[in-house]
């Protein structure tokens, strides 16, 4: 008869581990899908800037990397990054979504996407 109690406890203890496992577990594969989003977010943005071959559309694209780093502080961490924000980022005429006429020259341009190509993911 004790055996019967202690198999009874044996098994409900198992049973709990299997799902505080189960649990954790998709806990885990919740947050590697959500970090995969926003690595993936990032990358279309910086593709979305690469792209744009239109220099007086280069700040539309430019507000949606600043607001990316806005939600996503950690990654600002990352040197590069915040040398990118500050310097492209923090431009009024970002917030702006200014046209850019006569703001960007091709040297500026190219200097802007080799800075963005130094950013990476956090």
């Amino acid at each position: 008869m004790l055996q019967n109690h202690m198999d009874a406890v044996i098994g409900a203890i198992a049973s709990l581990a299997g799902v505080v496992i189960g649990f954790f577990l998709q806990l885990f594969s919740n947050h590697l899908s959500n970090q995969k989003k926003i690595k993936d977010e990032f990358a279309a943005t910086k593709n979305a800037i690469d792209a744009t071959t239109i220099f007086n559309n280069l700040f539309p694209v430019l507000h949606d990397l600043k607001h990316f780093f806005v939600r996503n502080p950690k990654f600002l961490k990352r040197g590069s990054n915040m040398a990118f924000f500050n310097k492209w980022l923090m431009e009024p005429l970002v917030e702006e979504s200014f046209t850019g006429i006569g703001y960007w020259t091709q040297d500026k341009v190219n200097e802007m996407l080799n800075d963005l190509a130094k950013t990476e993911t956090a």
